[in-house]
């Protein structure tokens, strides 16, 4: 690990009360992204549009992140978003990048989703390119096996990765190191969800302090090169692995 343990750790941020209606968390937050990010103690965050908002123009929003070290925002968002274009808010991006210093990247959500309309990927990433913005994207455990999915994140700067269902977490590690051995050229990021999207369940405090643990042995073996915890939303709500996150991030601060 270069630097301090914080340098390589981000928030994964939405707008308000966006998880709100999931089934099975049965709470709600209002929390914003910068609270949320303050309450947790992160300095860098990743913001993703969710169900189509937020829409350009995004620097309204930042002004309440001009404070934070980091941040990446949305090329593309959740499958639940819809574009008139094949180059999602990549323009978008990049203009803000003018105008705030902290923006250092853009993050294509759920770009692997079956029936997503087809993204112009040589088009993003060569206008992020050109412009000195790191494009990062998301893949699931579940897409990492196939040879199209494979071919595009070549294309991509920093590749985040996620184990969808908690009932597969153990094969985090083995999948990351997978990826590595694939992409020694690329940023790797691990991503640890605080509520399990795939089973519509809390996390275990045994669950979370594995895949936190993991990713951390991951990101001081070098094999990793960031960490995110997603997400934003659930901070406020009453959730055991919410707090058990927090104070993991506060005993980890000073590590280097």
């Amino acid at each position: 690990m270069n630097g301090n343990f914080k340098d390589h750790l981000y928030l994964w941020c939405h707008e308000p009360g966006v998880y709100d209606s999931i089934p099975g968390l049965h709470d709600s937050s209002s929390c914003t992204p910068a609270e949320a990010a303050a309450f947790m103690g992160i300095d860098n965050i990743i913001m993703v549009s969710y169900g189509g908002s937020p829409v350009p123009p995004f620097a309204p929003v930042h002004e309440a992140f001009s404070h934070l070290k980091h941040v990446v925002w949305s090329v593309i968002g959740d499958a639940g978003c819809r574009y008139d274009n094949r180059e999602g808010f990549v323009d978008e991006v990049i203009s803000l990048k003018g105008r705030f210093a902290n923006v250092t990247g853009g993050i294509m959500d759920d770009f692997f989703h079956e029936g997503r309309s087809p993204f112009d990927l040589e088009a993003i990433s060569g206008k992020m390119r050109r412009a000195g913005l790191p494009l990062w994207v998301v893949v699931y455990d579940f897409q990492i096996g196939r040879a199209d999915v494979l071919e595009k994140l070549r294309q991509c700067d920093v590749i985040t990765f996620w184990t969808w269902d908690v009932k597969n977490i153990g094969s985090m590690e083995r999948d990351l190191t997978g990826l590595r051995r694939s992409f020694p050229e690329k940023k790797i990021a691990a991503g640890c969800y605080l509520w399990n999207f795939g089973g519509d369940t809390p996390l275990t405090l045994r669950h979370m302090a594995y895949q936190c643990g993991a990713a951390l042995d991951l990101l001081d073996g070098g094999i990793i090169d960031d960490i995110i915890l997603l997400g934003s939303p659930l901070v406020g709500m009453k959730l055991p692995a919410v707090d058990w996150a927090r104070a993991w991030v506060r005993e980890n601060a000073g590590k280097r």
